[in-house]
């Protein structure tokens, strides 16, 4: 499963097939259909078993909501995360598409996320990390995080495909804390400033 992550970021996994695969895998097509039924049961066990794992790793935990630290790390974590599956959310609208399945698995997991984004954006409230906001407002801002965290592959490999893993996976955490910014009281938004300023400058030796 590693080596196919490696070969679907590097090519397209859409325009692989399971010759393509197979030879990548250094072995044999008959071999590899003892093990999986198709290229898209491949990229579904790719994201039941590795993405979904790794992102509920992410979202389902206490360690991002109670300093700016926890934060600045989760988007960090988020960030290296959808670089490491970039071919998923680069080909995200073909992949989901091929496969009912997965698509269907997505669209819960997805809701799930989604909701528990919300229950993160009051523990940031009662934090002092975040202003009060109405809901729908937090909804607003759940539903634009959550497509700047889905989507930030596909702008930047069409706007800046040359740009280096940190830079890009970088940008992603300063689009996100930018989204965020006018909602974050005063006194986060300084503490986030800095830590983005030292991060900034480490990529730049």
């Amino acid at each position: 499963m590693n080596e196919s992550i490696k070969l679907f970021n590097h090519k397209d996994a859409s325009s692989c097939n399971t010759n393509d695969i197979a030879e990548f895998l250094d072995m044999s097509v008959g071999n590899l259909y003892y093990h999986y039924k198709n290229k898209e049961h491949i990229i579904r066990s790719i994201f039941i078993e590795r993405i979904a794992p790794a992102m509920d790793a992410i979202f389902f935990t206490t360690d991002n909501r109670e300093t700016e630290d926890d934060v600045f790390m989760f988007f960090l974590a988020l960030a290296k995360n959808t670089y490491k599956y970039r071919f998923f959310y680069t080909e995200m609208y073909t992949l989901l598409n091929n496969d009912e399945e997965l698509k269907e698995f997505y669209s819960k997991r997805a809701q799930k996320v989604s909701d528990e984004i919300t229950k993160m954006y009051d523990c940031w409230i009662e934090n002092g990390i975040m202003k009060n906001i109405s809901e729908f407002d937090k909804n607003i801002l759940t539903e634009n995080t959550w497509l700047i965290g889905q989507m930030w592959m596909t702008h930047a490999r069409i706007m800046t495909p040359d740009k280096s893993a940190n830079r890009l996976i970088f940008d992603e955490v300063t689009h996100i804390y930018h989204a965020l910014k006018p909602h974050l009281t005063d006194h986060s938004v300084e503490n986030f400033e800095k830590m983005i300023a030292f991060s900034d400058c480490l990529l730049k030796k």
